[in-house]
């Protein structure tokens, strides 16, 4: 058993909806069985970058950047960045990131 780094989206404006939404997904497209290293087998997530939203384009470099300062607890929650499109001022969306057991 191991870990695997997962990176799943969550859209809408609402942190905790677009979590549920996308932990939803990783259950539906991983299975429920445990050990899956998504998103499903995380229960909450933690905001990072002190909440201030990143370009679409670069939340994946954000999350890359991010876990490779810093020590993410497989067994602890997800992290997450607020993301933006076209506009700064409008989020889009949640980037979910991190490590989970498999």
């Amino acid at each position: 058993m191991g870990a695997e780094r997962f990176d799943e989206f969550g859209a809408g404006a609402d942190a905790q909806k677009a979590f549920d939404a996308a932990h939803d997904k990783a259950c539906y497209d991983y299975g429920h069985r445990g050990y899956t290293g998504s998103l499903a087998e995380k229960s909450s997530f933690e905001m990072r970058n002190d909440g201030k939203p990143v370009l679409s384009t670069r939340a994946v470099n954000f999350a890359d950047d991010d876990l490779e300062e810093n020590d993410h607890d497989t067994w602890g929650p997800a992290w997450a960045v607020a993301v933006y499109g076209d506009d700064p001022a409008i989020i889009i969306g949640y980037h979910f990131y991190g490590y989970a057991s498999s």
